[in-house]
């Protein structure tokens, strides 16, 4: 069960820096790439342009809802459940609820609260298909944190959901936005999904001596340190290899960039095990903008 946390009751008025610190805390900038991105990339995906300037203000509040309210949303109900475990987390140290800063019921709220904002906001950028789409997202963070389903601590399921809502769903997402989803071509779908676990996956490596010690069965503890190591690798390795075999389909990726993937494929390779040796989130951050430069090459092959 977890534990009810009250903040110290205090008279002393919160600096400016101490709310800009929390708030940070609260809502990890650090992550909103993770999903601004792939929303943005299928945008571009289905038109093959650069938005124009009519189009800015709907992509701004696209954009400000994939990242600052979805993900305040997804982590103020992470915090609220994973008190616990947080606690014999180092990494965690920066929880609200861990520090005692936010109650376990005013969490909860503010995640309702950020949830039902993204879906009006979405709404009122993108249409009923884009909220929609949100309101899932929204949903499966819950499902994800929350008891009973708690996904989070079931191995396997803890990497399908995020490299579902990270991968194809934000690709997606963001070419629904400019074509119907009809014309989506599912094997970018395929292959976002297997980056998007790939680049996960470790993430449970980094948590293991406390997933471990809280008795959390994330797909790391379940398999254990080695295998999830080879497992990674190997995800990473059909990550990289898909722009290979697309290109030389000339499919999606134009065939000229086939010799390009050929050279850089073995670098990311190296790149992505030399990170995993001592997984951290700062390492996978490095590995994901390398794949984000190689990428970059594709939007400027087809802009």
């Amino acid at each position: 069960m977890t534990t009810l946390v009250r903040p110290p009751t205090s008279t002393t008025r919160p600096s400016l820096l101490s709310v800009s610190r929390d708030l940070s805390a609260l809502v990890r900038p650090w992550f909103w790439p993770m999903s601004m991105a792939p929303v943005a990339f299928g945008s571009f995906l289905a038109t093959h342009a650069w938005p124009s300037p009519g189009d800015w203000l709907r992509l701004g509040l696209v954009m400000l809802t994939v990242g600052p309210l979805v993900w305040a949303s997804v982590f103020a109900v992470n915090d609220a459940y994973d008190v616990d475990t947080d606690r014999l987390n180092p990494r965690k140290a920066h929880s609200m609820a861990v520090r005692s800063r936010m109650t376990t019921e005013s969490l909860v709220f503010r995640s309702l609260e950020a949830g039902l904002l993204a879906v009006v906001v979405a709404w009122l950028a993108a249409g009923v298909t884009f909220a929609f789409g949100t309101l899932v997202v929204v949903a499966l963070g819950w499902a994800y944190s929350v008891p009973p389903l708690r996904l989070k601590a079931r191995a396997g399921c803890d990497v399908l959901v995020n490299a579902l809502v990270i991968g194809p769903v934000g690709i997606l997402g963001g070419w629904q936005l400019e074509r119907p989803m009809s014309q989506f071509p599912w094997a970018m779908g395929v292959l976002a999904f297997v980056v998007a676990a790939a680049l996960y996956l470790p993430t449970t490596l980094i948590d293991l001596p406390a997933d471990r010690a809280a008795g959390v069965r994330t797909t790391a503890v379940r398999l254990g340190e080695r295998t999830t190591y080879g497992l990674s690798l190997a995800i990473w390795t059909l990550a990289v290899s898909g722009p290979i075999v697309l290109a030389a389909l000339d499919y999606v990726f134009p065939r000229e960039l086939l010799s390009f993937h050929v050279v850089t494929a073995p670098v990311l390779i190296a790149l992505y095990a030399d990170r995993l040796r001592r997984p951290s989130i700062a390492g996978l951050a490095v590995v994901a903008a390398a794949l984000g430069l190689c990428f970059l090459r594709f939007v400027v092959a087809l802009a």
